[in-house]
This record gives C-alpha cells, structure tokens and sequence, in this order.
C-alpha cells in the first residue's frame, strides 16, 4: 500500500452513518515519514508522521491535541484512549461507533515485571521508547485500535488533554495486571519537530507542546 492508496478522515465517529450531526471530512496523504529506526519485532520507535494535502478546518468536532512537554505537567491517572477497535479479545468485528475508556499509566519497570508473568517470560525487556497503561479487566485498547492517541488530562487545565502514547501492541486485551504497551510521543517530540522542518509546508509552530 501507497500514501496514494491512503485517505484520512477527521471528526468521525459514527462509521456507518453518513446523517451526523457534524460531517467528517477527508484528506488525501501527500508523504509518510516512518521513523528510521522502527523495529516490527518489539515495537520500538514505532510512530509516523503524515503530511496531508491540505490540513483540515477546525471545528467543534475537529481538533488539535498538544504534545507532551514533560512528564508532571499532565495527570498519569487521568488518561483515555479512544479507537474502532474490537470489545475484546477474539471478536471478530470491529465497532461502528468509537469507543472510550479511561486508563492510568504504569511505572516502567512496574510494567517491565508484569509483562514478564506473561509468555513473553523472564527475560522480556521492554524498550525504552515504549510505555504502559491500563491492567484493568475488560477496560483496555484492543484489536483494531493500533495507531489510536493516548491522550492524558493536563494538570493546570483539567479541560485540556496532551497526546502521551500511540497504541502499539499488547498480550491479548483487558486482562488484570497485565497493561498496554505504548509508544511514548514525548520520547519523540524533537524527532517530530525535525522531520516538520524538512517538509515546505509545515513548520514546528503549528504543532503545540504543553
């Protein structure tokens, strides 16, 4: 598949209704800069950047999210992720209509050793790009929801949200003690500003940090 073949839709919500209230819009993919370092083994560096034809108009349904400027200034309790993906493990079908649930992070070596009780085993490391959230039965991202934000609540502002994680993997879904693995936006805040600054049309300054 080529960015050719790509078309991204903002402000959905409803996937098989065409009679919201707010109308999605799409845009065709101009370039896709995936990270040089990607690794599909374990996940690590695992985020991409797409420049669109032309960016969307903002709207009440249609928004811009913050990245992370550091760790404190947003609430690790207070976090969601939002996605089309499956309820749980095994279904089959994804979900016509998105979907939220509320998480918090888990410490890195918290997460470290849960994931070890797994049949990853004893000797599993998790990359320093990746972090986790969830361990809650049956609340969790799942199948179909790779690529979705993580976003947490700002501290200063309980209104506002900054994009901490992207959905990256995870042993099965919504098991107890055993989180999602994330890739970790603020790791990457640099790497997404100097990619930005090779592309014409887009400048760091349109990109927000909290």
């Amino acid at each position: 598949m080529t960015h050719d073949n790509i078309r991204i839709v903002a402000g959905d919500w409803n996937l098989k209704s065409d009679q919201e209230s707010f109308a999605p819009e799409e845009r065709r993919v101009n370039l896709i800069k995936k990270h040089e370092k990607f690794n599909h083994i374990t996940g690590a560096n695992n985020l991409a950047i797409v420049i669109l034809n032309q960016p969307f108009p903002l709207k009440d349904h249609i928004q811009t999210i913050c990245l992370p400027s550091q760790q404190g200034h947003y609430m690790g309790n207070k976090c969601k992720v939002a996605g089309w993906g499956v309820k749980k493990f095994g279904d089959e079908s994804f979900s016509d209509v998105q979907k939220v649930v509320e998480l918090s992070l888990v410490d890195q070596d918290q997460c470290e050793d849960q994931l070890r009780q797994t049949e990853l085993g004893p000797d599993f490391q998790l990359d320093p790009s990746l972090i986790c959230a969830g361990g809650e039965e049956d609340v969790d991202s799942c199948t179909g929801d790779g690529g979705s934000a993580l976003f947490c609540q700002l501290r200063e502002d309980r209104s506002r949200y900054v994009q901490v994680g992207i959905v990256n993997w995870g042993m099965k879904c919504g098991q107890k003690d055993v989180p999602a693995v994330y890739t970790n936006v603020e790791m990457f805040r640099d790497w997404i500003h100097q990619q930005l600054k090779l592309v014409p049309s887009c400048t760091p300054g349109q990109f927000k940090s909290s």
